[in-house]
């Protein structure tokens, strides 16, 4: 005799699957929110720590004016 799955059981899988993704997808939009966020902080600690270092080598060689856009070096 031939076991197989019925219709009943294979609606009552697709019906869980369906409801597990529909939990899923906003949980996974807001993670992905949140790694841009965290990107961004993450950068704007590069940049305030490449403009404190800048800051201190002048600081270094005798030059106490602040650091500016024109001093950027292209």
């Amino acid at each position: 005799m031939k076991r197989a799955f019925t219709m009943v059981e294979l609606i009552f899988v697709i019906v869980v699957i369906g409801i597990l993704a529909a939990i899923a997808v906003p949980k996974l939009a807001v993670t992905r929110d949140d790694a841009y966020i965290s990107k961004a902080r993450a950068t704007v600690g590069a940049l305030r720590s490449a403009i404190s270092m800048e800051r201190q080598k002048r600081i270094l060689k005798g030059n106490f004016d602040d650091v500016t856009a024109s001093d950027a070096v292209v």
